[in-house]
């Protein structure tokens, strides 16, 4: 099957979590792995939250976790348009990703052409979470979270299933 699916959002997302990461002085680069699996915790929670995602972008489960498909066209795309850069396994953000992230997080309220305030406080906090995590352990994260669980090997994921990660009692964005 042949999906039409526009690598943009996908593309700033990927763009944002790296210069994210390097501003908030996380991490200088990020696997590529790593960055998959952000985009993922990124994508799911924020549907989880707000009832849609933020790339539309479809995730498969893997053995390393869940994986959006079109992942590698976006970061040929990042890398082409100069937005970011691969060294080996790992992405770094551009100087001009790294300055709109400045631009948009040290602001006294964050402002994004690309993002909604929603949107944006979503993958911050996310990132932020998640960041401390290693690879290894965030990959293990991901395939035991449920939208991973209920999928089969290579099959892709359902967004909705993030709405059943939590007890049945707790409302989304309550604290657990």
């Amino acid at each position: 099957m042949v999906y039409d699916y526009d690598t943009g959002k996908l593309c700033d997302l990927v763009e944002f979590i790296a210069g994210y990461n390097k501003v908030m002085k996380n991490t200088e680069a990020q696997s590529i792995v790593r960055m998959q699996r952000l985009c993922y915790f990124c994508d799911f929670d924020h549907f989880e939250m707000y009832g849609q995602s933020l790339t539309d972008c479809i995730y498969v489960r893997t053995p390393k976790g869940p994986t959006p498909i079109f992942f590698h066209e976006a970061l040929r795309e990042l890398v082409t348009d100069g937005r970011v850069f691969v060294d080996g396994n790992d992405i770094m953000p551009s100087e001009s990703a790294i300055e709109e992230v400045e631009k948009t997080c040290m602001s006294i309220a964050p402002f994004s052409k690309k993002w909604s305030n929603n949107e944006l406080l979503s993958i911050m906090q996310t990132v932020k979470k998640y960041s401390a995590f290693e690879e290894k352990k965030l990959c293990e994260l991901s395939r035991k979270d449920n939208p991973c669980q209920i999928a089969g090997e290579y099959q892709a994921l359902s967004y909705y299933a993030a709405f059943y990660r939590r007890p049945f009692y707790v409302r989304r964005g309550e604290d657990e």
